[in-house]
Order: structure tokens, then sequence, then C-alpha cells
């Protein structure tokens, strides 16, 4: 339901900067203002199941399975997603230096291919982990997450320039919350379907799912994003 809420304020934003558009120059049509490349298409479908994956983990999704499979408390958890929380703050702003070093797109890359074998690590981890380790864990990963965020929108200015950056940057934001929404209802429907091998084994399953999935996103989507950027 709060996917689908997000979600619905999103669409809000978007018509809002279409509106926002308009009046701004008013003698560009709505069809010019529709009109994108390939590679800002494809940043918003990179931008829909990545920010998918992420949003249903921190959202909802992370706690059962830190509790499931660890046995966590409560309070131990919401102090472990505070931390998680923390990282992608540090790498909203550590991302800009890399930016600056190595470029956009080498930055994305990182960051996309980094974020795709975190999920893999989630799914190997040992039962036996303890807080700190899984703690640490996922600064790295909120850290590796914020980065993406950063060079992503950093990558749809490029791609739609000037002129069209603020509705380019709405329907990105549009196309990652309503990932949200479907990969929240996706993992609660893999979750719910697979109960039956034991909820350890399912979450190994889901996240190995994620990690295969975000892995061929940057494998198909790179040399396209290459040739707009």
């Amino acid at each position: 339901m709060s996917g689908i809420i997000s979600a619905i304020v999103a669409l809000a934003a978007w018509f809002i900067l279409v509106d926002k558009k308009k009046e701004k120059n008013d003698t560009q049509s709505i069809k010019e203002s529709f009109e994108f490349s390939s590679g800002l298409k494809s940043l918003a479908l990179w931008f829909c199941i990545y920010s998918g994956i992420q949003l249903s983990f921190q959202s909802l999704w992370a706690a059962p399975f830190l509790n499931s499979v660890f046995g966590f408390g409560s309070e131990t958890i919401g102090n472990m997603l505070m931390f998680f929380s923390i990282g992608i703050a540090l790498g909203n702003n550590l991302s800009g230096l890399i930016i600056k070093k190595i470029g956009t797109i080498k930055t994305l890359f990182f960051c996309a291919l980094s974020f795709s074998f975190c999920w893999l690590v989630l799914a190997m981890l040992p039962k036996e982990s303890n807080v700190i380790s899984i703690t640490l864990f996922l600064i790295l990963t909120g850290a590796i997450i914020g980065g993406h965020l950063t060079s992503l929108y950093s990558s749809v200015r490029e791609v739609a320039g000037e002129g069209k950056s603020g509705i380019a940057l709405g329907i990105v934001n549009f196309a990652g919350f309503m990932g949200g929404a479907i990969f929240t209802q996706f993992t609660g429907n893999i979750i719910g379907g697979l109960a039956h091998l034991g909820e350890v084994k399912v979450y190994r399953l889901l996240y190995l799912c994620y990690f295969i999935i975000s892995l061929l996103l940057v494998i198909l989507l790179l040399r396209k994003l290459q040739r707009d950027i």
C-alpha cells in the first residue's frame, strides 16, 4: 500500500513538472517535451528496477529478513537500518568526488555493479553472522546505493540536457517509485509462494534472484547508455 501511495505522489509530481515546463516555454509543444533519447528511457528502466529492489528491502522486507534469518530483535533491527540510511547519505556525498575524477558513466557502472553483488553477499551470509558485521555491511551497501542515486541523477541531466532535465528527473523518479510498488509486491509474492521451503532458504533465493536481475540489467544497458552520455 505504501508503495502505491508513493507512486501516486510521484505521478502528481510528474504532472506538476509538466505544467511548469509549459509555463516556462509556451511555444514548445507537448510532443517535443516528451521526445527523449533511448538513453533516458534506459535510465528510467534502470531506476525502476534498482530503486524498486532497494525500496522493497529498505521500507518493508529488511526487518523480517533480519529477524527471521538472524533472530535480531526490533530495537536492534531499527539501529541497523538507521546505519543503512546513514550509509546512503555518506554515499551521496562521496560519489560527487568520484564523479569528478572518473566521470558519471563509470561511477554509475561501478556503483550498479557493486549494488548487484551486495545481494549475492546477502544471499550467502551465514546465520551465525553477528550484529556488527552485518551492520558494517549494511553501511557499505547504503553507501553504494547513495553513490548510485547521485550518479544516476547526474546521468539524467547529461542525457536530457538543461532544457528537459526537470521533466526528465520527474519521469525517472516516477519510474523509481513505481518500481518500489512493484517489487514490494513481487517480494511478498515470492516469500508467500515459497514459504514451504522455509524462511531462510526463501530469503536466500530471493536475494540471489535480485543479484541476477540487477547484474543482467548492467550488462544489457551499459553499452546503450555509453552511446547517449
